[in-house]
């Protein structure tokens, strides 16, 4: 298990939490579908992010589960979350336990099951224009059923 720092922590989840303000404003403003919506573009630059960090880290060679997991790990290390990534031959799993994101958007104000659908938007759309990117490779997301609980990401490459 990985753990960030306290100021990581704290600074990141300082931003999710004026992040979270936002989203709330917004959700006044226009509803929460439109906030949602508007949070899911998230998932087309988190994408965009992850699918250049493989490129570079496989260049020209087959993506395996130690590129997915490297880039994987690159990408949780600059999120200020708690993880653990575990790989096998056919992917890789990652766990995020104390979530920045997830303490920000709490402190705002906003509720278990809107946090859950905020990050699966995000999430999801992010997996699909990765799976877009790279054929081979299809990831879900499940979100912690309890703030105490951990949030799970998996990878899978095909054969």
């Amino acid at each position: 298990m990985v753990q960030a720092t306290a100021e990581a922590f704290e600074t990141a989840k300082t931003a999710y939490t004026l992040y979270g303000w936002l989203l709330q404003e917004v959700a006044k403003e226009s509803g929460w579908e439109k906030a949602v919506e508007l949070h899911t573009r998230i998932g087309d630059l988190w994408a965009g992010v992850l699918s250049g960090m493989l490129r570079d880290q496989c260049g020209e060679q087959k993506l395996d589960a130690a590129s997915v997991a490297s880039v994987t790990d690159g990408g949780y290390k600059h999120l200020g979350v708690d993880f653990e990534v575990g790989v096998r031959d056919d992917g890789v799993t990652g766990r995020v336990a104390r979530c920045p994101m997830y303490e920000g958007f709490s402190a705002a104000g906003i509720d278990h099951a809107t946090v859950d659908r905020l990050c699966n938007a995000a999430s999801n759309r992010a997996f699909e224009r990765l799976h877009a990117a790279f054929p081979e490779l299809t990831a879900r997301f499940k979100f912690r059923e309890k703030a105490d609980e951990v949030c799970v990401e998996e990878y899978a490459l095909a054969k």
